[in-house]
């Protein structure tokens, strides 16, 4: 009987991390050169440290470390050297490329806690939207779409839309 309580809280506390947090947007072919300018947004309804989680696109994974914690629902996960001017979100580096670097045809990107469970995942094409050009790819109740870039701040115009 302690097995099958101990079961369901584990389940309970899972259950609450997965739906605690979800990719919101992707930036994964920034106008120009990608380097330092790809990223990804999550949103948190509870305070969240991401030090230690794991990210990955199709080809690597990353461990993440922190650049800098602020009080936001937002966070983000970036390059290094990632331009964090007017950024007021926590920000946390996957180090000197996102996973193999982000594929601008088709990828997935996907989060685990340190214990490996995953947390999120998304797999996009190019045809989704977010193509450059000050677009990034948003990401509503499972739903991709083009939306202008907001990296660690809600984005009124996919809100409203």
């Amino acid at each position: 009987m302690r097995l099958l309580f101990f079961l369901f809280v584990a389940w309970c506390a899972l259950v609450s991390i997965v739906h605690a947090q979800v990719i919101t947007e992707i930036m994964y072919n920034p106008a120009g050169d990608d380097n330092n300018k790809e990223y990804v947004e999550l949103y948190s309804e509870e305070e969240l440290n991401l030090t230690g989680w794991i990210f990955e696109d199709s080809q690597s994974s990353d461990v993440l470390v922190p650049l800098q914690v602020r009080d936001s629902p937002y966070l983000l996960i970036v390059e290094e050297n990632f331009n964090l001017t007017d950024i007021n979100s926590s920000v946390y580096s996957a180090g000197a490329s996102l996973g193999n670097n982000l594929n601008n045809a088709e990828d997935t990107v996907l989060l685990r806690t340190p214990d490996s469970v995953i947390v999120d995942s998304v797999s996009y094409k190019s045809s989704d939207g977010g193509n450059g050009d000050g677009f990034a790819l948003c990401v509503n109740n499972r739903i991709l779409s083009s939306c202008p870039m907001t990296p660690g701040e809600s984005n009124k115009e996919q809100e409203s839309g």
